[in-house]
């Protein structure tokens, strides 16, 4: 048998938690609130600007982050990766008259690399 709340005086119960107020007024500073906030929204566009550049933007917009089922997300980014792959096959297969013509991703592409 249990013993008798009353009788005991509730000696054998768990205590309550703190309130909710107490413990977000410890953590939380109210002057950089915006501040977090901001970056936290800024943090979330940009990883959506990166699934929209991975997988369209329609495709990054019909599911939730982190909630795109794996295998339809990896069809679509290797059907993506294959149609830039050939557009950039026709970008270098045209060359212009000039010997020291170069495709403007490729030009990109060094430039970053010279910057490392």
């Amino acid at each position: 048998d249990l013993p008798c709340p009353v009788e005991t005086r509730g000696a054998h119960l768990i205590s309550a938690p703190p309130s909710p107020k107490a413990v977000v007024a410890s953590r939380h500073d109210p002057s950089s609130f915006c501040k977090d906030l901001f970056e936290r929204l800024r943090g979330l566009a940009l990883r959506q600007s990166v699934r929209e550049n991975i997988y369209g933007v329609d495709f990054a917009n019909e599911w939730p982050i982190s909630r795109t089922p794996r295998p339809l997300a990896d069809e679509v980014r290797e059907a993506r990766k294959r149609a830039q792959e050939a557009l950039l096959h026709l970008d270098s297969s045209s060359s212009s008259s000039d010997p020291e013509y170069e495709p403007a991703w490729m030009r990109r592409l060094r430039e970053a690399r010279e910057k490392r």
